[in-house]
């Protein structure tokens, strides 16, 4: 197995995390917040779950592709897991709900008691559209792409009204990928063409961004104590203290700036810095951006500084 986009954390879910993990509980959109913030989080362990079962599957001479995402013809789409193979496409959509699932026979819909969903192999078999057209603009040769739907949670009862073998549980991938493998045995792609479809693939893959307007007025300043978790820290004598368990860290200010470019973006002034750690004198702020390594770009009012 050849891993050439391993599955990572998307910049809309490090956003959503560095918002909800500031955001003040007087914010109108709180809950709204939480929730979305949840449901990406739930969406990308249920993703990584299907690590082990990868390792363990017969995989030889493959290429694999984890949470790809491009946009084609104006029409944006993701697969969460990609097995590219000699004879087939492997295309599997995750599902990481708990609790009693119930797929209908003859239905178009995936039910959990009062809420209704898609059914995951229609979204899989529209993501199959997707990539076959994007397949053949790259002109690429024609293979079978079958789908299949793998559900993750552990604490999933799922109730299938008809045996179709696509629908399975993440520890089902191992056997299926062998039954899959007897369907297709003729040989369409050369080991070449598998991985120059693979790195083309990487190449036009673009991870999702956060959309909405930031909450701005609701985000809490201030650097966070990795030992209590406070977000109170302050620099005095070339560290920073947290006055609540006496904890110093003179490098405390790295991982606050990265929650910042998480829900801002990459680049900060000094200005914003300082409001965002809390330190009233620039001087120390520009003292701290400039030792930590960040490039600066501009002069005087007009320097900012690229958080890596």
């Amino acid at each position: 197995m050849n891993l050439i986009l391993p599955l990572q954390k998307s910049p809309e879910l490090n956003s959503c995390e560095a918002i909800s993990t500031r955001l003040l509980p007087s914010c109108p959109d709180y809950a709204y917040w939480q929730s979305y913030y949840q449901q990406l989080l739930s969406g990308y362990i249920g993703e990584k779950s299907l690590d082990y079962y990868l390792r363990i599957a017969e995989l030889d001479n493959t290429v694999v592709l984890q949470g790809f995402r491009t946009t084609h013809d104006n029409e944006t789409f993701q697969i969460d897991l990609l097995i590219l193979s000699e004879g087939f496409i492997l295309l599997i959509e995750s599902k990481n709900h708990k609790g009693r699932i119930q797929l209908p026979a003859h239905s178009d819909q995936m039910i959990r008691g009062n809420e209704v969903f898609s059914h995951p192999l229609i979204q899989a078999n529209i993501q199959k559209k997707h990539l076959q057209k994007l397949l053949t603009a790259y002109n690429f040769p024609n293979a079978p792409i079958h789908t299949a739907a793998v559900f993750t949670n552990k604490k999933c009862i799922l109730e299938k009204s008809e045996n179709n073998p696509d629908i399975i549980v993440s520890q089902k991938i191992p056997d299926r990928i062998d039954e899959i493998k007897t369907l297709y045995p003729h040989p369409i792609y050369t080991k070449e063409e598998l991985h120059q479809i693979g790195y083309t693939l990487r190449k036009l893959h673009t991870p999702k961004t956060l959309t909405q307007a930031i909450p701005t007025p609701f985000i809490e300043p201030g650097v966070t104590c990795i030992n209590c978790a406070q977000r109170a820290m302050t620099w005095k004598n070339r560290t920073w203290i947290c006055p609540k368990c006496q904890h110093k860290d003179k490098k405390a200010h790295i991982p606050t700036l990265r929650e910042y470019a998480h829900i801002y973006g990459p680049t900060i002034t000094n200005r914003k810095a300082s409001h965002f750690l809390n330190i009233s004198q620039p001087h120390i702020t520009k003292h701290l951006l400039k030792t930590s390594g960040f490039k600066a770009t501009g002069e005087k009012r007009g320097r900012k500084y690229m958080i890596k």
